[in-house]
């Protein structure tokens, strides 16, 4: 699990890294974070998918977002209201949707074949 975690690790920043140093230009926050959850959040939720999603794959999934969220918005004191603003779910919530809307889609599909 380690070495997949810092795989995830340099593969997000890396791809944050490129998106941020072309958006720096448009000089708006907003869109880099449009940009982060573009692109950068699915390699996050994929590897949830992957491994099993203990307190600490969590805190390292949350982390791997919340250092780009610091690098575009400077020092934050209370990061989960920025969160808040922006619509950022934390990654439990998200991959607890994204497994909701997996379900409801092979309900579907059985209702569709009945």
């Amino acid at each position: 699990m380690y070495a997949s975690r810092t795989h995830l690790r340099v593969t997000l920043y890396r791809a944050f890294s490129c998106i941020y140093s072309r958006s720096k230009a448009a000089k708006s926050e907003i869109i880099t974070v449009q940009l982060l959850q573009s692109y950068c959040l699915p390699f996050v939720l994929y590897t949830v998918e992957a491994v099993s999603l203990s307190s600490a794959n969590c805190h390292v999934m949350e982390n791997c977002i919340n250092r780009p969220l610091y690098r575009i918005f400077g020092f934050c004191d209370n990061l989960e209201f920025l969160r808040s603003c922006i619509g950022l779910d934390y990654v439990e919530v998200l991959s607890q949707r994204k497994y909701s809307r997996f379900i409801d889609g092979l309900i579907g599909d059985a209702r569709y074949f009945n």
